[in-house]
């Protein structure tokens, strides 16, 4: 079976075991996108996020982003306030439900890391995380350049 295969069939594995150690799916339907975004901009509080950082960061485009956007908004995770500095931008901002969802998205995926951790030595866990981070950076600059 070839790498990426593989690759997918492991992200899916730990989606499933992120979503079955808590009671997420019981609060709200949320794609795994809504969880990436909650956590980044809870990560980034006090500071001003708007669309494009959400497109730059997770490499998606404008209208995707968008929508996602507009769920969240309407599920009450996020707001989008304006800003004095200019009027055609909305900075995103987490509600007090989206950072309860976002403990609750980290306690889980915390649980699930310590799990995943368990099944390989220390050395053979560094190695896989020095791996990933490694092929996320490749790829985001490969992507990058295609862009420019």
């Amino acid at each position: 079976m070839r790498t990426v295969i593989r690759l997918k069939i492991l992200a899916n594995l730990i989606e499933r075991e992120i979503r079955t150690s808590s009671a997420i799916e019981n609060m709200i339907k949320m794609t795994n996108m809504h969880g990436r975004i909650i956590s980044y901009l809870h990560r980034n509080e006090g500071r001003d996020i708007y669309q494009r950082d959400i497109e730059k960061t997770f490499m998606i485009s404008g209208p995707s982003v968008s929508e996602v956007l507009k769920l969240m908004q309407k599920n009450g995770l996020i707001e989008r306030q304006s800003v004095k500095h200019d009027a055609r931008l909305k900075k995103i901002v987490l509600t007090d439900k989206g950072r309860q969802l976002d403990a609750e998205v980290q306690q889980s995926m915390d649980a699930v890391e310590n799990e995943v951790a368990a099944m390989l030595s220390e050395e053979e866990f560094a190695a896989f995380e020095k791996t990933v981070e490694k092929l996320i950076q490749k790829l985001r600059e490969k992507q990058d350049k295609e862009v420019v």
